[in-house]
C-alpha cells in the first residue's frame, strides 16, 4: 500500500525517531508499505517519519529495482575510509584506474576519510535541491526484518542515501545542511510555489521552518 508522504515545514520531520525494540508485523507491515511508496515516486530512500511513523527505519533503492531494496532498522552509522571500503568489498577492482574515487592514489595510499559536495533531494520537499558536503565514505550496522544484524560499507551515491535516511530518523532534513543563502532561496520557493498550487501542503503552513 502506497502511503502518504509528509511533507515540509511539517514539524513531524523535525521530530527524533525512536528505536524499535520488537520487530512485529506492524513493523514488517509498514517496511512492505514503504517499498510500495519508494517505488511510486521513484525514490532512492525513504524513512518511516517521512509517513508519519517516528521510528529508527529506513529502506534504500539504490538501483529503482524493488528487489534491491534493502532495510535498516536502528542502524548506526559512522565515517569510514576507502581503505576500510575495499578491504570489505574485496571484489571490487582495485587497480589504479578503476579505485574510483581514488583514481590518483596508489593502493597502500589509499586516503583517508574526506567530505565531498554533492546534490541531494528529498522526497519530503519535491522538486527543491541542493548541495550537501558530506563523507563520502560511512559504514552502518543495522537490523534486517528478521532481527538480523548486518554491516555495509558504501561509497559514492549508497552513502549519499544512507547518510541522508540516517539524518532523518534524527529529525535532520538536508536543507539544515546546506548553505544559509541556499536554504532560504529554497524556502522561498516553496512559499511561492505552495501559493501557486505547484507544492503539496496548505498555503497557511508555509510560514512554520
Amino acid at each position: 500500500m502506497v502511503l502518504p508522504i509528509i511533507y515540509y515545514p511539517d514539524p513531524l520531520l523535525r521530530q527524533k525517531s525512536e528505536t524499535i525494540t520488537h520487530i512485529n508485523n506492524d513493523i514488517i507491515t509498514l517496511a512492505r508499505n514503504m517499498e510500495d511508496t519508494v517505488q511510486h515516486h521513484n525514490g532512492a530512500g525513504l524513512a518511516a517519519i517521512q509517513v508519519g511513523s517516528p521510528v529508527r527505519l529506513f529502506i534504500t533503492c539504490e538501483s529503482g529495482e524493488r528487489k534491491d531494496i534493502k532495510h535498516y532498522i536502528n542502524p548506526v552509522i559512522t565515517v569510514s575510509s576507502c581503505d576500510e571500503f575495499f578491504q570489505h568489498n574485496p571484489k571490487l577492482p582495485t587497480d589504479d584506474e578503476h579505485c574510483y574515487p581514488c583514481e590518483q592514489q596508489k593502493h597502500n595510499h589509499l586516503k583517508q576519510p574526506e567530505n565531498i559536495l554533492l546534490e541531494e533531494g528529498c522526497l519530503s520537499i519535491p522538486g527543491e535541491w541542493g548541495h550537501v558536503m558530506r563523507p563520502e565514505y560511512v559504514s552502518i550496522t543495522a537490523q534486517n526484518l528478521q532481527g538480523k544484524t548486518f554491516t555495509v560499507y558504501a561509497n559514492g551515491f549508497l552513502a549519499r542515501i544512507l547518510q541522508h535516511e540516517h539524518d532523518h530518523l534524527d529529525g535532520i532534513l538536508f536543507l539544515q545542511r546546506l548553505e544559509p543563502s541556499r536554504r532560504e532561496k529554497i524556502i522561498k520557493s516553496i512559499k511561492k510555489r505552495a501559493k501557486e498550487d505547484d507544492y503539496p501542503i496548505p498555503k497557511d503552513t508555509t510560514n512554520k521552518h
